[in-house]
């Protein structure tokens, strides 16, 4: 059973993996898709990389087993607030404006994972 400190980690990790598939593709490589189906399906791509690479690291390791669909769910809601208005709205492709990207998804992913977190916590202490 996973608890609700893996949940905060791995929503965490959901948000800096998203970010870090932002900054690179988006900013760095600079990739403009040439419709808007491109883009939606660019987009969608990232939220699911990123949820399943989070969720196969933490099984690989031996760690934790999260839910894909909670990670998708906080994937989706980090990518739009705050990861999309933040990569649209970035100054430059420097370092450091990249890892404040990646600072940023991984508290935008902490902050979704906390109402999923509080369920779980709520459900663990209701059945002991």
């Amino acid at each position: 059973m996973i608890d609700w400190k893996q949940t905060l980690v791995a929503g965490a990790g959901t948000g800096a993996v998203l970010a870090s598939l932002v900054s690179l593709i988006m900013i760095k490589i600079g990739l403009e898709p040439p419709s808007f189906g491109a883009a939606i399906a660019v987009f969608i791509g990232m939220i699911f990389i990123s949820a399943f690479s989070v969720k196969k690291i933490s099984q690989s390791m031996g760690w934790f087993d999260p839910s894909l669909k909670a990670l998708i769910a906080v994937s989706l809601m980090t990518f739009i607030l705050p990861l999309l208005g933040a990569s649209f709205g970035a100054p430059n492709s420097d370092l450091t404006t990249l890892a404040k990207l990646v600072l940023l998804g991984l508290l935008g992913g902490t902050f979704w994972s906390l109402p999923i977190a509080g369920w779980v916590y709520y459900s663990s202490t209701r059945n002991p």
